[in-house]
């Protein structure tokens, strides 16, 4: 009711009021661009290049693409743009401006802007379309800049999506046996025996990277405690990089060790805690483990939200999988200051050594090859059950396990895998180094004792320890009994990870897709084949322009790794293969494609050099490194005499043989969505 003024009398009036709380919260907006619509047009000539400016702060903008000749309907082709959203700046309205490129000074069009505190309140499906007027300033009084009014003109078509954040805690506790670098040489004034060390944790995602440190443990020598809680948003974040420092003089800080771990099990088991071994490079390349660090990570995130979002190549955990642990208390066991906690959480599956693996370093190892025959060793299983196991792997029954298989047999029993780690499981036991597990490799594994100890680290570290130093021999001149091999596919290893890089890189840069990639290939064609490419191989010049590329440093250096002769040409075909690792093609389509780029003759064949270029371009290597892969390709063909592969025979190989042909490097290809799909 309201009351008469200054008086406590009730009138016969009421007011009814209604109060919404609407909450503010940390997440990620993902910005769907569709159209404008009737914009108005401020290009003298008509020919108006529209573009979208989304700005939530004074210095935090996005752009979209320039869209040229849009005049007044631009069709925006559902560009999406990322923002982050935190408590530092969701009290601003989101201001989106649309302008007309223009040289020197681009001239707006119209704009719109809102508050985004709706939105937060809304679950990512629910997302939809809106259209939003947009409004132009125009002079009331031309004499005074500051009498205006707003006109409506045109609308923009777009749709916003809220993907609100969880949250993680991590603790990290302690570190032990950290040690300077090799190469490090402390200056006279500086204690060499003083080491103060502190942790840094970094989060990278589309829209935000992260950083977090420790205090710094003074003099906590090389086994510091810092029992230091961070907290991170985490919306399409999956991957931490944690980084030991030693605090040095005058801000120049000494790197201890490094390493990077998923955050994938945290999402799934909502709790891990673990000690992780950290990595130290070494002056003449490789690197070396020293020091470990011990973390404990929680997540909780909101009801029937997978996270990581926004991530369609990884694997997401919503609350129904993630395990809600008891009270930690109950579950730990304190032993004595020098021991460890024992902890009853379920470990992720890793290969981080445990207190007896250290006791075991300490010890000379008794056996240090692994076996190539039948062992002479007791085992828990019979050669019948090994071989019946190796059969219900082998899903398709080709007698070797490769990558989709293993991926597939894991997600059965619910555990995360990642691409990178089970190539890194299958080179672990491809002793052959054809890409596959073959049964006598699979029998290796199942009879080896303890096949996850330290000792075999130590010996494959000691492995590429010994080929480093036979390198330097032959630098100075003694090549007595120098096999480089190791090097060498370390150094191959390395410029594979470069071109990844690169090559991600520019297929963002340019928005590259398949029909990008096609209709360069087909303007390679019709290149003259006696000058411009020339035995199949073409210039920077031509590599630019039939890519419609600009001619920057950035890909030249991208030309030039696959510049495999140094004779300043490449070919096409090989970086055409290299790039479709990282783009969304569908399979069937990828394997004809690459059959038809090499069946130059158009008679419908390809030979053994023609699949040993494949393979080149497909595992990004060189012709070497693949010649066991041609090998196992080549015994499964009709016509074994002229080594002739026919279309019919490369789609059945590629189906048999899929980790071979085309192996799984990519972030974003329709095989990995396959395979997800399998698993779900």
């Amino acid at each position: 009711p309201l009351k008469y003024p200054n008086s406590y009398d009730n009138t016969n009036s009421k007011l009814r009021l209604e109060f919404i709380f609407e909450e503010a919260r940390s997440g990620m907006f993902v910005i769907t661009l569709y159209e404008a619509r009737d914009l108005r047009i401020v290009d003298p000539i008509n020919r108006q290049d529209p573009y979208v400016e989304i700005q939530l702060s004074k210095n935090y903008i996005k752009q979209s693409k320039v869209i040229k000749n849009g005049k007044s309907n631009p069709y925006f082709n559902n560009e999406e743009i990322i923002l982050w959203v935190d408590q530092n700046n969701w009290i601003n309205d989101l201001y989106m401006y649309v302008l007309d490129n223009e040289y020197g000074h681009d001239k707006p069009i119209g704009f719109t802007h809102f508050c985004l505190l709706p939105y937060m309140n809304s679950r990512p499906e629910d997302a939809q379309q809106d259209i939003f007027d947009l409004f132009y300033y125009e002079k009331i009084n031309r004499y005074d800049e500051t009498q205006s009014e707003e006109i409506p003109k045109g609308e923009l078509v777009f749709k916003i999506t809220y993907l609100p954040a969880g949250k993680l805690t991590i603790l990290i506790d302690k570190a032990k046996g950290l040690q300077f670098p090799p190469d490090y040489k402390p200056s006279s004034n500086t204690d060499v025996t003083r080491l103060d060390a502190y942790a840094s944790l970094s989060i990278e995602g589309k829209a935000v990277n992260m950083l977090k440190r420790t205090p710094v443990d003074k003099d906590g020598g090389n086994d510091p405690i810092w029992h230091s809680e961070v907290e991170f948003d985490i919306v399409d974040q999956y991957i931490a990089v944690l980084e030991v420092y030693h605090q040095g003089i005058n801000g120049a800080d000494i790197l201890l060790g490094y390493c990077e771990f998923s955050l994938l099990q945290v999402f799934r088991n909502g709790h891990i805690d673990f000690w992780i071994a950290l990595k130290q490079n070494k002056a003449k390349g490789g690197f070396i483990e020293i020091g470990n660090v011990y973390i404990d990570c929680k997540f909780s995130g909101l009801s029937g939200i997978a996270y990581p979002q926004y991530r369609p190549d990884v694997d997401s955990f919503d609350d129904t999988v993630r395990k809600i642990l008891p009270d930690k208390s109950k579950e730990t066991i304190l032993e004595d200051d020098d021991q460890d906690q024992v902890i009853n959480a379920r470990k992720p599956i890793d290969t981080i050594p445990t207190e007896e693996d250290y006791a075991n370093m300490k010890k000379p190892s008794e056996k240090s090859e692994l076996p190539t025959e039948k062992p002479d060793i007791e085992t828990e299983f019979t050669e019948d059950e090994i071989k019946a196991a190796f059969n219900f792997i082998d899903l398709n029954h080709n007698n070797f396990i490769g990558a989709s298989e293993i991926r597939h047999i894991l997600i059965c029993m619910g555990e995360l895998i990642t691409d990178e780690e089970i190539d890194m499981m299958i080179s672990m036991v491809d002793l052959d180094g054809d890409g596959q597990v073959s049964y006598k490799e699979f029998y290796t594994l199942v009879v080896t004792p303890n096949p996850e100890k330290v000792d075999l680290h130590k010996q494959i570290q000691k492995s590429i320890d010994d080929e480093l130093l036979q390198e330097k021999l032959a630098v100075a001149g003694r090549t007595a009994g120098l096999d480089l091999k190791q090097y060498q596919r370390q150094k191959e290893l390395s410029l594979k990870e470069l071109k990844k890089k690169l090559l991600l890189t520019f297929i963002n840069d340019n928005d590259i897709t398949y029909k990008h990639l096609y209709d360069s290939y087909i303007r390679y064609l019709e290149l003259d084949i006696n000058t411009d490419r020339f035995n199949n191989r073409i210039n920077f010049i031509t590599f630019c322009t039939i890519l419609n590329i600009e001619k920057i440093n950035e890909y030249l250096k991208l030309f030039k790794l696959f510049d495999n002769e140094d004779i300043n040409t490449i070919d096409f075909r090989e970086f055409i293969l290299s790039t479709l690792n990282f783009i969304s093609i569908d399979k069937d389509i990828r394997i004809k494609f690459s059959f038809q780029m090499f069946d130059e003759y158009l008679n419908g064949t390809i030979d053994r050099k023609d699949i040993e270029e494949i393979l080149k371009g497909n595992h990004m290597i060189s012709v070497a490194s693949v010649q066991r892969k041609v090998d196992t390709i080549m015994k499964h063909i009709q016509n074994t005499t002229e080594q002739i592969i026919t279309l019919n025979e490369f789609v059945i190989i590629a189906k048999k043989f899929p980790n071979i042909l085309f192996p799984t490097i990519g972030i974003n290809t329709s095989m990995s969505n396959s395979m997800k799909n399998i698993s779900l």
